[in-house]
């Protein structure tokens, strides 16, 4: 279930279901799109109709804020924990030591993928690396 926060939907998660919702896209065999927004991101969405666009077609949209979780309280529509977009990568990674999926990195710069991937088989032995 999606609760609206300044007609920004949020997705009723914690992280739990958050990694099963990511194994479902997974055996989807389709691309998914999973945006963690946080207030700042929620306040932007309401100016930026380009960016309110983005979050509104997501897949998922977890709750990477404390004021997030304050503003949904506020309103009567409490959320379950805060699932931040380091939690997420943290929790596909183990899934993927775990079961074997493989993981695309991509880089904003030469070489900042491969660091990335050398950093992540040190921390999550059995991760597999696809690029």
């Amino acid at each position: 279930d999606r609760i609206k926060l300044f007609q920004v939907g949020i997705d009723q998660v914690d992280n739990q279901k958050t990694i099963q919702k990511i194994e479902e896209f997974i055996f989807s065999k389709k691309s998914h799109q999973i945006v963690t927004p946080d207030t700042l991101a929620v306040l932007r969405a309401r100016k930026d109709l380009e960016y309110h666009a983005i979050l509104k077609s997501a897949d998922l949209i977890t709750p990477d804020g404390a004021g997030i979780l304050w503003a949904a309280t506020t309103l009567n529509h409490p959320l379950p924990e805060r699932v931040t977009g380091i939690d997420i990568i943290h929790n596909i990674c183990q899934l993927s030591a775990k079961k074997g999926h493989s993981l695309y990195l991509l880089g904003s710069y030469p070489g900042v993928g491969g660091e990335a991937a050398l950093n992540l088989t040190k921390k999550y032995p059995g991760i597999k690396i696809a690029g």
